[in-house]
């Protein structure tokens, strides 16, 4: 199995989904779903990463996470290894949504409508951006 990164789009009781703007030295801060790479105690579990990631970038703990992934897209890194970029949906279960000091910049919570407006305006990371699309365009 190659590698892989895990996301979510996490429904919260209201009906908005988490985005999270990552720390670090960007020409652009832009707003992505949460989640990450794979670390070796995943065990090349997608769902694990994605649990691991929700709960230690955004304090949150999820439940029903769906069993298969609505989105995957092959991709290469820097050094030109293939990775797939997997994006789950789940429910809120408990937790209080923190960004984590380390990793993330900010964390808010955000209505379909605006997020669709922060894609327009090109606000949104791209494949996460096609990733909420294709969610959004299928489920309603």
């Amino acid at each position: 199995m190659k590698d892989y990164c895990a996301f979510g789009i996490v429904l919260f009781f209201d009906g908005k989904i988490p985005l999270v703007v990552d720390k670090g030295n960007f020409s652009k801060k832009m707003w992505k779903l949460p989640g990450g790479k794979r670390l070796g105690r995943d065990q090349f579990d997608p769902k694990d990463t994605l649990v691991r990631e929700l709960y230690d970038e955004i304090g949150v703990t999820v439940r029903e996470l769906v069993t298969d992934p609505f989105f995957i897209k092959e991709k290469t890194n820097k050094a030109g290894g293939k990775y797939d970029f997997i994006v789950f949906s789940a429910y809120w279960y408990s937790g209080v949504l923190t960004a984590d000091e380390v990793e993330i910049d900010k964390v808010e919570l955000f209505e379909i409508s605006q997020i669709m407006k922060m894609i327009r305006f090109e606000e949104v990371l791209p494949d996460h951006a096609e990733a909420i699309i294709k969610y959004f365009n299928s489920y309603r």
